[in-house]
């Protein structure tokens, strides 16, 4: 509480937090009658902290999963048909039910769907679903042709990690100059070395996948594709570490 002294002063007090029935916490501040001075009540609301039960955010999950499965196959379909595998479609169905196009054109509605307390809920069904995936991809991977073209996937994952590096020695230092792209900190050999790898890095459940949709899996070709990318891919994931 916070009282109100005859010279105007605001002698100290403690304020309480209680929380209004809605999606507000509010923070209550009573300043005390003091000769002749009213009581008054101060709010300052600190946000929306809606929580939602257990029954609303397993309503809301499927709720999303059905819209985001349901775009996803639409636009899928419509990239299949345009010779594009069906991944890419799924990619761009991503990015349009994010804030740049869904959340732009409609930020109520997409704020309504995809409130912000059901998004870890649903980070933590994508990594779910990411890894089940990559785990089928590795019960399918025939070791046997990788021994067998363990140098051909070397010499195309170096490849593939040297022209991005070398694209990276002018590009860097250029960039250097953007405001807020690097940090003030940050020299030009460290900056190459991050641009150089986040070029290089692969998107690796894309690969397989699209090797998948292609019909490679298992022959010698996927199984080349996959190993290279995934040395390319740890290779600069350490570089990035």
């Amino acid at each position: 509480m916070i009282s109100v002294t005859s010279g105007g002063k605001l002698a100290a007090g403690k304020p309480s937090v209680k929380k209004r029935a809605g999606q507000k916490r509010m923070l209550k501040i009573n300043l005390a009658p003091a000769d002749g001075v009213s009581e008054i009540q101060l709010d300052l609301f600190l946000g929306n902290i809606h929580d939602m039960t257990p029954a609303q955010l397993s309503v809301q999950f499927f709720l999303q999963m059905f819209f985001i499965l349901a775009v996803c196959r639409l636009v899928g379909w419509g990239a299949q048909k345009i010779g594009q595998p069906q991944v890419v479609g799924e990619m761009i169905a991503g990015v349009c039910l994010g804030p740049s196009l869904f959340g732009l054109v409609f930020p109520e509605l997409q704020l309504q769907l995809f409130p912000k307390e059901t998004l870890k809920l649903l980070y933590v069904g994508a990594q779910l679903g990411v890894g089940l995936y990559m785990f089928l991809v590795g019960v399918e991977f025939k070791t046997e042709l990788f021994r067998s073209r363990a140098r051909s996937a070397a010499s195309v994952s170096i490849a593939g990690m040297a022209v991005p590096f070398l694209c990276a020695i002018p590009l860097a230092p250029w960039l250097m100059k953007t405001p807020g792209l690097f940090s003030e900190k940050a020299t030009a050999f460290e900056a190459i070395l991050f641009l150089g790898a986040a070029i290089a890095i692969t998107a690796f459940p894309m690969l397989a996948r699209i090797i998948y949709e292609r019909g490679l899996t298992g022959s010698a070709l996927g199984t080349l594709a996959l190993a290279a990318g995934a040395i390319d891919d740890a290779a600069a994931w350490c570089v990035l570490a």
